[in-house]
């Protein structure tokens, strides 16, 4: 393979980096289990001095580090103390941005119109759709999250500059996807893997594990994108050992990603995924994912499938309920299907799918049913035909730059461009089968992807510097 795929970084910013991490860390989880409600506002800023300092000190890693360590981390433990999570990265994104412009002069950003002109269109139909609504329930708020998530993005975009700090991005978030899968792998043994669909089980382990261990277990759901990055350092494994342990691997996350909670979607992930891979001559791992695709499919009905009572409670409860438009997810997108038909064009007003799509589901459903299960039908719902518009031309922009450039690509951003279909897939299922606008993830992927072809064309333009 061209390019080299290591880290090379220096001892005494690694040292402090993790000494940082690890306090901040600490800090941040006492905080949530043991500090009182008037000391938490202190040890929250405490802990986001800390964040500010690593922001200061490694201004290239600020985004790249704090994100995944907040998803798994600070996260959920913000969350308990009170705090908004997206917010602070997204207010320390910038200082570090700060620091960066005035050490650096200048940056490129790397987003292309295409791009451009679908958040623009995005975000301006919510604006309009507020304006034409202004009784819309927290409708500024809503808009307010769309535009943490696009500064999110454009941060990403911004702090992922060279080669190495793609390195960084992509093993520290294989990494940190360890934490979930080693933690369902014990709750799974301990209690029975898929323990969380059987209502009494559910409870004992409530009753017995700490809230902020199943928070992390929960976050195992989205381990199936680090599997596939792992799966992508095939080609750069030298040896027989090496690349029989990265498959194994591989297979060992996407395991504890499904029998976690064996959520449909995740069920459906892995084979979209790896079929993606498996079709895709230039993803430098077609033979391995098509045998491992292979082996799932062999295994599901003669192996997974008789082994898990759970999984086959589900499969017996539940799949009437899909046939006859009874599952929540299937209610939830026919009434926003007959919802958005109301208001094809400017929406109900942000913040408003769940009292638009009441009266098509009716009145006596739990709460969550009426919440939003699908990206598309939420934006349509709430803004217009012209929001799912632009949320489709910025899919499609990210997934014509990735495509652009990945021939061209080597190390970290090859990597990053031969998965282009593969994570364009894995948010288009995310954007289906869940409100996956109110997660960052996406928009880390997807401004992967700009960055790595930004890179690769800067190396193209001026071969010297690279």
């Amino acid at each position: 393979m061209n390019g080299s795929f290591s880290i090379n970084v220096r001892r005494r910013d690694t040292g402090i980096l993790a000494a940082l991490v690890a306090i901040s860390s600490l800090l941040l989880i006492l905080a949530a289990l043991y500090a009182g409600e008037e000391l938490k506002p202190a040890v929250l800023v405490a802990g986001l001095v800390i964040i500010i300092g690593i922001t200061l000190i490694v201004p290239n890693w600020s985004i790249t580090i704090a994100y995944p360590l907040t998803w798994i981390i600070w996260g959920m433990t913000i969350e308990a103390i009170g705090g908004r999570p997206e917010r602070a990265i997204v207010a320390l994104g910038f200082l570090g941005t700060t620091v960066m412009l005035a050490r650096s002069g200048s940056m490129k950003l790397g987003m292309t119109k295409l791009v451009g002109w679908g958040l623009a269109i995005f975000i301006s139909t919510f604006v309009i759709s507020l304006y034409a609504n202004p009784t819309a329930p927290k409708g500024a708020e809503v808009i307010l999250s769309i535009v943490y998530r696009v500064l999110f993005f454009w941060l990403v975009m911004l702090h992922l500059r060279t080669d190495r700090d793609l390195e960084i991005a992509i093993l520290t978030y294989i990494g940190i996807s360890f934490v979930p899968s080693f933690i369902n792998l014990w709750l799974g043994w301990e209690f029975g893997f898929g323990f969380i669909r059987v209502y009494e089980t559910n409870l004992v382990v409530r009753a017995t594990v700490e809230r902020w261990i199943l928070d992390l277990a929960a976050s195992g759901n989205f381990v199936t994108v680090p599997a596939v990055f792992m799966l992508a350092l095939l080609p750069w494994m030298r040896t027989v050992v090496q690349r029989r342990w990265l498959v194994g691997t591989t297979a060992f996350l996407f395991a504890m990603a499904f029998v976690a909670q064996l959520r449909r979607e995740v069920m459906i992930t892995i084979p979209v995924l790896l079929g993606v891979l498996a079709l895709d001559k230039f993803s430098g791992v077609q033979k391995t994912a098509s045998r491992i695709l292979l082996a799932i499919l062999i295994a599901f009905p003669l192996v997974i499938y008789p082994r898990f009572q759970t999984l086959q409670m589900r499969f017996h409860d539940e799949n009437p309920r899909i046939t006859e438009g009874t599952d929540p997810r299937v209610m939830n997108f026919v009434a926003g299907v007959s919802a958005f038909a109301e208001s094809p064009l400017i929406g109900t007003g942000p913040g408003s799918f769940a009292k638009t799509v009441t009266p098509h589901m009716g009145w006596y459903l739990p709460s969550f049913m009426y919440s939003p299960y699908n990206v598309f039908t939420w934006a349509g719902v709430e803004a217009g035909i012209f929001a799912v518009l632009g949320l489709l031309i910025l899919l499609y922009g990210v997934f014509h730059e990735g495509m652009k450039w990945r021939q061209h690509a080597d190390g970290a951003c090859a990597v990053v461009l031969r998965l282009t279909p593969a994570i364009i897939a894995q948010v288009f299922i995310w954007f289906t089968f869940g409100a996956a606008w109110e997660l960052s993830l996406p928009f880390f992927l997807m401004g992967m992807i700009l960055a790595a072809a930004r890179i690769t064309k800067e190396k193209l333009e001026n071969p010297r510097a690279s």
